[in-house]
């Protein structure tokens, strides 16, 4: 009980300094300076506050390449630690991170070369992969993303007379997440997507995404890992589509299974071939494939909502596939 109230004690105390604003702006630099040596680029957080039970919010954070150009930008992040399970189960368990108006500007100059990213993606990547990999266990009980958009241009896809070519930038906007991560640690990970919505341009609107996915290493036999996916479903504007679950064995892939039904409006991809427009009739779909002794096996079905005698049945097959 006495180390109980200490560490309460110890705790309050660590909270009235760094709620004091001249600690906080220190603080805010040493993540800003260490942050950077990190990454190699540059970070900046115009403000960083601390409140009661183990939240931080920063305001305004900015990400700049090493030669200084705008990889991305955050109006708002801030996230809660359940202060009880660290303390008390020894568990780092994350209650909410909200991430609010994330801007992210992705740029490739050449064909196969680099992202403008690429000091983040090296940084982040691990140094020695021959060596283990540390050891992790936390759960995020709520992620939350409003209010955000990326931008992704490939400068090189132009013409002969330098004009872009479709699908040279593609703007996602309207991002909005919720999810969780019950499980992450070594040798599972889990994620429940509640709700994902975005706008692609040119591309399509997705008005929502659910699923419940994990993936299972196999600690024992590298390469014999499994990969499940429950409850996934797709939401557009005049379609919806789901998919059933899915229990694949990375390191058998056979007798996989995928059954994909519900309707679908081809003018809801419009977007993406102008021609589909003239199509705003929905079509009952359910399609079928398996996958067994290196081939597959699709039988799928179309029939018109609007006349019941205009219906389309296939099949076909695929054999001889090598893993």
């Amino acid at each position: 009980m006495s180390v109980i109230v200490l560490l309460v004690i110890v705790y309050v105390g660590l909270y009235v300094i760094l709620s004091v604003p001249a600690v906080q702006n220190r603080v805010k630099q040493k993540v800003c300076k260490e942050a950077s040596l990190f990454l190699g680029g540059r970070l900046e957080i115009q403000s960083l506050t601390i409140l009661p039970f183990s939240e931080v919010i920063l305001n305004n954070v900015s990400l700049q390449s090493p030669n200084g150009k705008n990889c991305g930008k955050i109006g708002k992040v801030a996230a809660g630690i359940d202060l009880w399970e660290l303390i008390i189960e020894r568990k780092i368990v994350v209650n909410y991170a909200e991430i609010i108006a994330l801007d992210v500007n992705i740029v490739q100059n050449t064909e196969g070369g680099p992202l403008n990213i690429q000091f983040l993606i090296d940084a982040l990547s691990p140094k020695d992969k021959d060596k283990p990999s540390a050891i992790f266990d936390l759960r995020i009980r709520n992620i939350v993303v409003r209010d955000s958009k990326a931008n992704f241009s490939r400068i090189w896809m132009t013409d002969s007379l330098g004009k872009k070519l479709p699908f040279a930038d593609l703007d996602v906007s309207r991002l909005r997440i919720d999810l969780s991560i019950p499980v992450l640690r070594n040798d599972q990970y889990r994620f429940d997507i509640r709700n994902l919505q975005f706008e692609v341009s040119p591309g399509v609107n997705l008005r929502g995404l659910s699923a419940e996915v994990e993936y299972q290493k196999n600690e024992e036999k590298e390469g014999d890992d499994r990969v499940l996916i429950r409850d996934f479903k797709m939401e557009f504007p005049n379609s919806s589509l789901s998919l059933g679950d899915l229990d694949v064995d990375l390191g058998h892939f056979d007798n996989v299974r995928a059954k994909l039904v519900g309707f679908i409006t081809p003018s809801d991809f419009s977007s993406l071939f102008s021609q589909l427009s003239a199509y705003n009739t929905y079509w009952i779909l359910n399609i079928v494939a398996l996958y067994q002794n290196k081939g597959i096996e699709v039988t799928y079905r179309f029939l018109n909502s609007t006349k019941s005698d205009s219906s389309f049945k296939f099949f076909g097959n695929i054999g001889h596939l090598s893993k």
